[in-house]
């Protein structure tokens, strides 16, 4: 059995692919343009090209046949027109997702991003808002999925900074940062970990409020924040967000793009 990532490129996936592989996993990503092949193999991941804005369910059924479990980490940050996603932020979400049912995998790990909201509102930027919302409703299409074991995480502002090893985890966070490496890790723990078979069935647990999922020590000051959706939560993480949240989301969608 194997984990595989979609959006296997992107720094943060890579960083999972490398916890992955030196726990043993066998990790397949997911990959757009064969010249970043050479990268996901030095993380240890064996590399697999295909588009996801355009693949059919059937072409990403065969990718994830005999998979344990799956990450979607893929994001291209901005919508195309206002009130038009890129697919990759809505649509091709919805086709992995009906792929991992078709091939029988029961474990979905979910990498959205803070204020993604299916009613979010960002008028400084139509486009932010399309993002947000496309997100929003990707995220709860992959919750309401009784054949999914689902697990979303909304990080604050990624940082290119070394992982404390420490990360808070909540239903609101609010405005922070987090390191890519203390996301990869919570990434990773995740993948790592089944959910029991009525998970999805609104029981999954309540994560802690803090844990370690990697080596090291919180550094004074620091802020390394997520938002953590399990289908128990769905219902109580629907109220508008705050100014700030907005402002703190624009920068994730142009950060998932990296």
């Amino acid at each position: 059995m194997s984990v595989v990532i979609a959006g296997g490129h992107g720094r943060v996936a890579l960083t999972v692919s490398r916890l992955l592989a030196v726990r043993g996993e066998r990790v397949s990503a997911v990959i757009r343009r064969p010249e970043q092949a050479g990268a996901v193999r030095d993380a240890g991941a064996r590399p697999l090209v295909a588009d996801l804005a355009t693949a059919s369910t059937e072409d990403l059924t065969a990718f994830l046949t005999g998979a344990r479990a799956v990450l979607y980490a893929a994001g291209a940050g901005l919508g195309v027109a206002p009130g038009q996603p890129d697919p990759v932020d809505h649509d091709a979400i919805v086709t992995f997702a009906d792929a991992a049912e078709h091939a029988g995998v029961r474990r979905f790990v979910m990498l959205s991003a803070m204020g993604a909201d299916p009613a979010a509102r960002y008028r400084e930027n139509p486009l932010v808002e399309t993002f947000l919302q496309a997100r929003g409703r990707a995220d709860e299409n992959l919750l309401a999925r009784s054949a999914l074991a689902t697990t979303v995480i909304r990080p604050a502002w990624f940082r290119d900074r070394p992982g404390t090893g420490m990360v808070h985890l909540a239903e609101r966070t609010g405005v922070g940062d987090i390191a890519r490496e203390d996301v990869a890790a919570v990434l990773a723990t995740l993948l790592s970990t089944d959910l029991p078979a009525h998970a999805s069935s609104n029981s999954s647990p309540a994560p802690p409020r803090s844990t370690k999922p990697s080596r090291g020590t919180a550094r004074p000051g620091a802020r390394p924040r997520g938002e953590f959706r399990s289908p128990a939560r769905a219902a109580a993480l629907r109220e508008p967000r705050d100014q700030g949240s907005s402002r703190s989301s624009a920068a994730r969608a142009r950060q998932l793009r990296t």
